[in-house]
């Protein structure tokens, strides 16, 4: 699967832009990327505070019958990110915190945040 990247220098929530691109311009899959995000969002409505420097972004993409659900991905995202980052930074004190943390040296790096939204009867996943 190909995904197109979606560069943006200041942007309310990586997501929310996603759900904007899936409900409003018809796109399947993609990826957001900004600089700056100034109304991110956590897990439960929680505010994510956004400082310059860090990642902001989201992927999305229809899931698929051969797919694992969405509440498989929730355990799944959080291996691979981990995963990757332990293979950038073998010598990282790295931990998960379930269900959506990932922690260096017992700070938070990393929130995963997922939904799922539905158009014409197919559910994207927004990581």
């Amino acid at each position: 699967m190909k995904f197109k990247v979606y560069r943006y220098r200041k942007i309310k929530s990586t997501n929310d832009e996603a759900i904007n691109l899936i409900i409003n311009k018809n796109i399947k899959n993609g990826y957001i990327h900004s600089e700056m995000q100034t109304s991110g969002r956590g897990t439960f409505g929680k505010k994510w505070i956004a400082q310059r420097g860090n990642l902001f972004g989201s992927v999305f993409f229809p899931l698929k019958d051969r797919y694992p659900n969405f509440h498989e991905f929730s355990f799944i995202n959080p291996v691979i990110i981990y995963t990757v980052i332990k293979n950038l930074c073998s010598s990282c004190n790295l931990a998960l915190k379930w269900p959506n943390d990932i922690l260096i040296n017992k700070k938070k790096v990393c929130g995963i945040l997922q939904e799922v939204i539905k158009k014409k009867n197919l559910d994207y996943l927004i990581i």
